[in-house]
């Protein structure tokens, strides 16, 4: 539940505290958004931060690899982030959507019932096997 509280800093926190919090997300944008409690973090964060921080965190975002891409998207919440940037800008939603193509991506992706929704929901065909998984 700690997330709650580092949520509440991001909304109604000192500047110099929403600052720190948003500069560490920036710098650790794999590890938080590979976790679950971290990716509803990293969601408020996308939602609360000006357009100048918001910019820069998608930056990181998208300089990812695609392994660490399938880590982040490995829980329903760390897909609610890039479900977020894909609705950033049309270079946002190409570069996700280019994430999405690879296998190891893929894979992760298919692991959950939220997953398999945000790949069908784009365009991309499940293997048979996968849909169903009923997790």
């Amino acid at each position: 539940y700690g997330h709650h509280v580092i949520e509440s800093v991001l909304d109604y926190g000192l500047q110099r505290q929403q600052a720190f919090l948003l500069q560490f997300l920036k710098e650790n944008h794999v590890r938080i958004t590979s976790n679950r409690s971290g990716a509803f973090v990293a969601q408020k964060a996308l939602s609360v931060a000006n357009n100048f921080d918001r910019a820069q965190m998608v930056e990181r975002w998208l300089d990812s690899t695609p392994e660490d891409v399938a880590a982040m998207v490995s829980t329903p919440a760390g897909q609610g982030v890039f479900k977020l940037l894909l609705a950033h800008d049309a270079r946002a939603e190409a570069q996700v959507l280019g994430f999405f193509q690879h296998e190891i991506v893929q894979q992760s992706l298919l692991q959950t019932k939220h997953g398999r929704g945000l790949l069908e929901a784009h365009g991309f065909a499940l293997p048979a096997a996968a849909a169903t998984i009923k997790n």
